[in-house]
């Protein structure tokens, strides 16, 4: 008799496989959550626009977490950091790189000359995560309530093998 289980199945795939199963995981569940924030607005009669340019901009800056952290390493002296960001001393050559909560800062400042900017992240483990406890994590943020004209959503999904 099967066990029930709230794990996706995953299929085997070869190590060199393993982005693009990672890619297409972050994808699905990147549908999931604006179809959970598209079907509830639909209930109370809302049309959901999303911003892609911000989803793409949050997913970077996601990345640049998650990698930095599971590489242990500090939030200082990021390699990816944008080199107009950076500080240089001229007296020993040397580059210092910005904490990461700057450039972070920085990015989240450029695009919130254009919109404003509601949200927070979500950590999940998504072994542990059900569809049914995704929805209820998301619908009980409230942010899916905003009925303010114009209001557009955004989302970024990231997912670090480990």
């Amino acid at each position: 008799r099967p066990l029930g289980s709230i794990q996706m199945a995953i299929p085997y795939c070869p190590l060199k496989d393993a982005k693009n199963l990672f890619d297409s995981i972050q994808s699905h569940l990147e549908r999931e959550v604006k179809n959970i924030v598209a079907s509830y607005r639909r209930k109370k009669k809302q049309e959901t626009q999303w911003n892609s340019g911000c989803n793409k901009a949050l997913k970077g800056l996601l990345k640049d977490l998650e990698d930095n952290e599971s590489m242990g390493l500090p939030t200082t002296n990021n390699p990816r950091a944008p080199a107009s960001l950076r500080e240089k001393d001229n007296k020993r050559n040397a580059v210092y790189e910005p904490d990461l909560g700057v450039v972070h800062a920085e990015a989240l400042a450029t695009l919130s000359k254009h919109y404003d900017i509601n949200g927070f992240p979500l950590h999940i483990s998504l072994p542990e995560t059900s569809p049914k406890t995704l929805e209820e994590l998301i619908l009980g943020t409230q942010i899916a309530n905003d009925f303010a004209e114009g209001v557009m959503f955004a989302v970024a999904t990231y997912i670090k093998s480990y």
